[in-house]
């Protein structure tokens, strides 16, 4: 289905030139011999790059973030479904400061991920 706008055409080319231009080192062996040594499917993320235990950290930011989320979420439904039965204020502060913390937690994982 065709797509609308008149500069359609011209915006794919760029985004066509763009991915195909190589801008890192590579450099090809000889035809015939293995790429990848014999071992586990799975290799630990330094093995394939230079920057693995940033990524880690930032993954580990963004992991605590979204478990900051989560029980921020849950005290935050505590709150609704429970506020009429006794004084709920210290729920909606403890949501009010997980979603603080996860906002915190992930925006340095953002950071950590950008400059990694």
């Amino acid at each position: 289905q065709p797509c609308a706008g008149s500069s359609h055409g011209d915006y794919c080319q760029s985004v066509f030139d763009s991915a195909t231009e190589v801008t890192y080192p590579f450099e090809y062996g000889t035809a015939g011999d293995v790429a990848w040594k014999e071992g586990a499917a799975c290799r630990p993320n330094d093995a394939i790059c230079s920057n693995a235990a940033s990524l880690a950290h930032a993954g580990n930011l963004g992991v605590v973030g979204l478990v900051a989320a989560f029980a921020a979420q849950g005290l935050l439904l505590s709150y609704v479904f429970l506020d009429g039965k006794r004084d709920m204020k210290k729920y909606l502060q403890g949501s009010a400061a997980g979603f603080a913390t996860c906002l915190v937690f992930l925006l340095a994982s953002w950071a950590m991920f950008a400059s990694a």
